[in-house]
């Protein structure tokens, strides 16, 4: 989906990270002209990448239209995010501790029970196989056809048609 900021007056673009285009290079935290920017072809893609940030007029978020808001930084916000991790380097943990947020934390209790169930998935699935595949041995105890033996109380042949024996009613 395209940025709903671009061609609105007063918008420009930051360099977030240094790259080259066909109007040369753009070193990290430069401002490119917006005549440039707007003929990127991949202007989008450079945006959701960070290689470039769309950042508010001068007049600051009072002068944009309410639809940009999300999309927009002031410039101050812009280079306080690029000074912050320049080279987009520094880890972020999954599970930040709560007394230092750089630090990983704990994971929620959530996500502890979810792997753990997801563990005995595993088990579950092996107790559910059949018990005879090809090229696996033979586990231990009888096989299907021996339980229905005995249960039947004679021996089944491959064609055996034979229904069963009636049930008994109970009232």
């Amino acid at each position: 989906m395209p940025g709903n900021f671009q061609h609105v007056p007063g918008v420009a673009y930051i360099a977030g990270q240094t790259f080259q285009s066909e109007f040369g290079v753009h070193e990290a935290g430069s401002v490119i002209p917006n005549e440039e920017a707007e003929q990127f072809g991949n202007l989008q893609v450079l945006i959701d990448n960070r290689f470039i940030w769309p950042y508010a007029p001068d007049e600051g978020y009072d002068w944009l239209p309410p639809h940009l808001f999300n999309d927009v930084k002031t410039m101050d916000e812009v280079k306080a995010v690029l000074e912050g991790d320049p080279m987009g380097t520094r880890s972020v943990p999954q599970f930040p501790d709560p007394e230092d947020p750089t630090e990983e934390g704990e994971p929620p209790e959530e996500v502890l029970r979810a792997e753990d169930e997801a563990e005995e998935q595993v088990i579950i699935h092996d107790k559910l196989k059949a018990t005879q595949q090809p090229g696996v041995e033979r586990p231990e105890g009888p096989t299907t056809l021996e339980v229905a033996e005995g249960a039947l109380g004679r021996k089944l042949t491959r064609g055996d048609k034979t229904p069963p024996a009636p049930r008994k009613e109970t009232k």
